[in-house]
Parts: structure tokens; sequence; C-alpha cells
């Protein structure tokens, strides 16, 4: 439509200049200029149409981006939603932790190790001794695990308390020591509990003194034990903050009191607190449970590919997949970060620390 109007408009234009058309200068200059008024609103038409064009143009682009939009916000939900049922049916975190510290809580266990001086040289040697000292028939004990615990101790876990008992105290336990062995409860530490957004300018003593006086009503423990049992440790946080974390070491029972709190209060603030599992990484060799300063590899382990020579920072496999280092090391499934929280050596690892940390009540 456009090209026929712009024809027939050039073929006027092109009969009126015609000099052999019998048309006075009066009348050309006339249909001149309504020629004009017709090409300037034949452009402006155009020019409205091509707006109108233009914006039907966008208004369907941004339709079917907001379409697209709406394909992939319902692809995102559906992950989303499959991602959280995921989540829900496998244990947290913090109910992993949970769940190891009543496993280890439950356990009815004793530690038996040669005295100094004795010949028995190494763990393998103690159970011989134990076997052939102690007959679990004959004394009706149940006896749910034998294992060893370092170099030279065993570990004997029984059904019961009184079992345990049975073994602690009275005739067994005096049968083993004529063996030349020790009979004791597993040598354990003492727990840490962990306090949130304390101000980096509070004084420890005091912190402790009100700690006691805000939250200990009730209990049979005197503010003398309770200052004396409760000792700081370490800070968390970052160096540039005004409020940092402060890592305290207490007895089981005012972990217990404190823990069965949601908050604690100290002065005019109240702060959360919750248990302490610290698990110490190697930044050299990236194996728990000790750190470099005492590390006895060579060479530094990357966290990144599990090679040797180099630190993640100047891994040359960036582009690779992360291999942990200590699952790489033991020939298990690696395809995983290092310092991953679902790492099962870090599970381990996290596991032999509770289980070295006492959480009993007496």
């Amino acid at each position: 439509m456009g090209k026929k109007w712009l024809r027939l408009i050039k073929e006027m234009e092109e009969k009126i200049k015609d000099k052999s058309s019998k048309i006075n200068l009066t009348m050309q200059a006339f249909l001149t200029e309504k020629l004009d008024a017709i090409k300037a609103e034949y452009f402006e038409m155009q020019i409205k149409k091509s707006v109108q064009d233009y914006k039907d143009d966008l208004k369907n682009e941004i339709m079917e981006d907001i379409r697209m939009e709406f394909v992939c916000m319902k692809e995102d939900l559906l992950d989303a939603i499959k991602i959280e049922d995921e989540e829900k049916s496998r244990p947290t975190y913090a109910q992993i932790i949970k769940g190891i510290q009543e496993e280890t809580e439950n356990k009815q266990e004793i530690l038996i190790l040669p005295k100094k001086g004795t010949p028995i040289e190494d763990s393998n040697k103690v159970k011989e001794v134990i076997m052939k000292a102690v007959n679990p028939s004959n004394e009706s004990l149940k006896i749910s695990g034998f294992r060893r615990s370092g170099k030279k101790g065993v570990i004997i876990e029984t059904k019961t308390t009184e079992d345990k008992n049975k073994i602690l105290t009275g005739q067994i336990k005096d049968k083993l020591e004529k063996e030349g062995l020790e009979v004791t409860p597993p040598r354990k530490v003492k727990p840490k509990v962990i306090i949130f957004s304390i101000n980096r300018e509070d004084n420890n003593e005091e912190f402790i003194t009100s700690l006691y006086r805000q939250n200990m009503q009730g209990t049979n423990i005197t503010e003398e034990e309770f200052t004396n049992s409760c000792q700081y440790k370490f800070t968390t946080g970052r160096r540039d903050s005004k409020y940092i974390n402060k890592v305290f070491e207490v007895t089981p029972e005012v972990r217990q009191v404190l823990l069965n709190k949601d908050k604690v209060y100290v002065g005019w603030v109240s702060h959360y607190i919750k248990d302490y599992i610290g698990v110490s990484r190697c930044y050299r060799c990236q194996a728990f449970g000790h750190i470099a300063k005492v590390c006895r590899e060579k060479d530094n382990i990357c966290s990144h590919c599990a090679q040797k020579g180099h630190m993640e920072k100047d891994c040359p496999n960036q582009e690779k997949d992360s291999r942990c280092a200590n699952c790489h090391r033991f020939g298990k499934e690696c395809r995983h970060l290092t310092y991953s929280k679902d790492c099962p050596a870090y599970l381990y690892a996290l596991e032999r620390y509770i289980y070295k940390t006492d959480y009993i009540k007496n």
C-alpha cells in the first residue's frame, strides 16, 4: 500500500511540473500546495504506523519474555520443591551431631591399658590377656564391642551399665590388675560451648560471673564451682568486628543447664549458645585432628584436586571437578569438596571428636 501511494504522488508531481500541460501558474501553485499537504499527511500516517508496528513488536517481544520467564520460574520452583523434599528426608548437620552425641552418651565403655613397667607391648597383647583372664559366660557379662584404642589400649563396650560396673569394680577388675592391666572409664575431655555476639570489650571474668548469676538459678552448682569449671578458651569471628563469639570449656553439668535454655543472659544482652564441635583440619596435608604447625607431611596437598606439591590457590586443575584429599587418600569415593560437611572422612573425625568428649552428667 505504501509504495502505491508514493508512486501516485510522484506521478502527480511530474504532471503538475510538465510544461506541456495546460495548467496555469496559479493552478499549478494550488495543486503543488495540496500535493505537499497530501505528502505530509501520508508521511505522518507512515510514521504513526511504524510507531504502532514497533509498539506491537515490542509488546509481543515483552509478552514472549514474560512467558519464558514464567516457564523458567515454574521449572526453578519444581526443582526447589524437589531439593527441599530431598533435604527434608536427609538429616541436617545439627541432627547428625545430636545423633552421634546421643549414641555416645548411651554407650557403656571401659578403657583397659597396660600398667607402666609391664611387658605388654600392644593392644593385641592386651586383648589376649583380657580374654584369658575373664570368661563372659561365667561372669554373666553382655559384651557389645571390643576394639583397640591407640597403640596399647582396648575399649570394651557392654550392653548395660550393670555389666560395665562389673568390670570397673570387684573381682573382674582385680583379676585384670593382677595381670598388669589398668581398668578405667574412657579418658574424655570436657565439652565446649560457643556463645555468640559478645562485645569484644567485655571482660571474660565479669562475663562468666554474670553468666552464672543470670542463668544458673535453681541449680546445685555454686558460683565458685561454676567460675572454676567455666574456662574461656578462644574467640571466633571477624577480626574487624565489634562483636565476636567466645568458646568456653565447661563441665557436663554446666553444659546441660546452659544448653537447655534458648538463650543465655549477660548484663543487658541475650546471647545464643550451642555446643562447640571443633574438628581441626591441617591446611598442609588436609587431614583432620591436627594443624599445619605440627604436621609431619613434607609436601602440601591441594584441597581441590588432592595432588601433592601445591596449594588450592595455585592449583593447575581449577577447571576440573573437586576431589576430597582425605577420601582420595583412603581410596574412597572422593568427588566432593575436601571441606564438605557431608564428607565421610569429616563425619568420622566428627564422631571421634564427640566420642572423646564427656557429655554425660554425673
